[in-house]
């Protein structure tokens, strides 16, 4: 199966909840993230642990809660920007992941929630004037905290940890992985 077929999965996943008559949501969120250190293998030679900066994410999604059950479905995008060694490297990171939710009820206005995904990351490397990019299958876990502002609306923190298969190309060879945490806003609709 080729990645525009998964895409498209994924899409048709979170429109058929949507069509059930489910409580539909999109969600905005923005914060930190910090890839782990990897190692590098460039044109054939392992050049070590290159060490990621702390950089930033943003993510929208749109999800379907399903009525009178503790499970969330998503379609989410996000955008991660950040640097290897102090700048030798910009090293951006594009995603769309199928996320399910498990939410454990606190109180009315107060839930905790598990997260898991799947989904497809495409990184872009530039290494002075070079490019060099790769798509591969990836996964998420993470836990988050939902606080009610009102009926339709909540505001959310989210940590979330991201594994990918190793970025490949011709010349380049990554591992990938990290952390990030992030603080969002979600509405009913």
């Amino acid at each position: 199966m080729n990645k525009k077929n998964v895409l498209l999965l994924l899409i048709a996943t979170v429109a058929l909840g949507a069509s059930a008559g489910q409580g539909t949501y999109w969600s905005l969120s923005g914060g930190w993230a910090q890839p782990s250190d990897a190692d590098v293998t460039f044109i054939g030679v392992n050049l070590g642990e290159v060490e990621y900066e702390a950089g930033y994410i943003i993510e929208g999604a749109l999800g379907v809660r399903c009525a009178g059950m503790p499970i969330a479905i998503e379609l989410a995008l996000s955008y991660l920007d950040t640097e290897w060694d102090e700048g030798t490297s910009d090293v951006t990171q594009w995603s769309t992941m199928l996320n399910g939710m498990y939410f454990l009820d606190l109180s009315n206005e107060l839930e905790t929630y598990l997260l898991g995904g799947v989904g497809i990351i495409s990184t872009e490397v530039e290494i002075d004037i070079v490019d060099i990019g790769d798509t591969v299958f990836g996964a998420q876990l993470g836990i988050g905290i939902s606080q009610a502002i009102d009926e339709d609306c909540s505001i959310n923190l989210e940590y979330k940890y991201l594994f990918a298969n190793d970025f490949e190309s011709s010349e380049l060879e990554v591992e990938q992985g990290g952390h990030s945490i992030q603080l969002g806003y979600s509405q009913m609709y």
